[in-house]
């Protein structure tokens, strides 16, 4: 048998320019100190009232519902998205964070970050209306809703490779690089998976981080009886630079707390 009849039919194409954004932030991600916790929240109360928003023709997404809420608990407790420079840490009042949104590049559908500025100081509607219309963004970059951002990540892409992963060590290692580029919260959303319990684990250079995995129905305890309940499969990741484990355990109560009260959704 020959080599071409082992190997098969097979193809050879070049990996876009824009995947190697990712493989050097990765590369540099696993080496942060993170702690990773996988939390099941009840948003039953919360999905029905986004269900009702929907048929009413004012629809909120959960991923902005999530953001609202996690942009709350992080100004509430601001030492969990502090950034560390050796033995200092950077604690900002205002919670930017970088939201993943799918817009068009390219003629095709891709995940890329849309930075929220100062969300701790915008309500439901406003985060809903702007990660709602971050999707509609054609053509503008790699990176959304922060100019400088765009202009950096045009000029990474024509670097040589080698640079690639000195542009990130050097930008999670300044407080204030990465206030301004990235913001200091990573939120990022894989939809849903039917009903299957899963969960992202994912990797970042920032120090706070959140991924909501799939939405599923499964018995609940409501008082002392068992009902139908949707549970959100939530991760947080939290570096253990810059917090402990009570910290994070008081940020992830109060989180679920907000989450499970259906914190900011109104019916309509």
């Amino acid at each position: 048998m020959s080599k071409s009849d082992i190997l098969g039919r097979y193809t050879v194409r070049d990996l876009p320019g824009t995947r190697f954004f990712s493989i050097d932030m990765l590369a540099i991600g696993v080496r942060k100190h993170h702690v990773m916790g996988l939390v099941e929240v009840d948003v039953t109360d919360a999905m029905k009232t986004l269900a009702r928003r929907k048929e009413s023709g004012e629809p909120v997404t959960l991923t902005a519902w999530a953001t609202r809420c996690i942009s709350q608990v992080a100004a509430e407790q601001p030492e969990a998205h502090a950034v560390r420079k050796r033995n200092r840490l950077f604690v900002f009042d205002d919670v930017d964070l970088t939201v993943m949104v799918e817009g068009e590049l390219g003629g095709k559908r891709v995940p890329r970050p849309y930075l929220l500025r100062k969300a701790n100081e915008k309500t439901l509607s406003q985060i809903n209306e702007e990660l709602s219309g971050s999707k509609k963004t054609r053509d503008e970059g790699l990176v959304l809703g922060n100019e400088r951002a765009a202009r950096m990540a045009k000029l990474y892409l024509r670097m040589p490779r080698v640079l690639g992963r000195t542009f990130w060590r050097v930008l999670s290692n300044s407080p204030s690089l990465t206030k301004k580029m990235t913001g200091t919260v990573l939120v990022t959303s894989l939809g849903m998976f039917g009903n299957v319990s899963a969960w992202a684990l994912p990797i970042t250079t920032l120090p706070l981080c959140f991924a909501l995995g799939s939405v599923t129905r499964k018995p609940g305890m409501v008082g002392d009886s068992i009902e139908a309940r949707d549970f959100l499969h939530l991760t947080i990741m939290f570096d253990h630079d810059v917090v402990d484990g009570a910290p994070a355990a008081r940020f992830t109560a109060r989180l679920a707390e907000l989450m499970e009260s259906a914190f900011e959704l109104v019916d309509t």
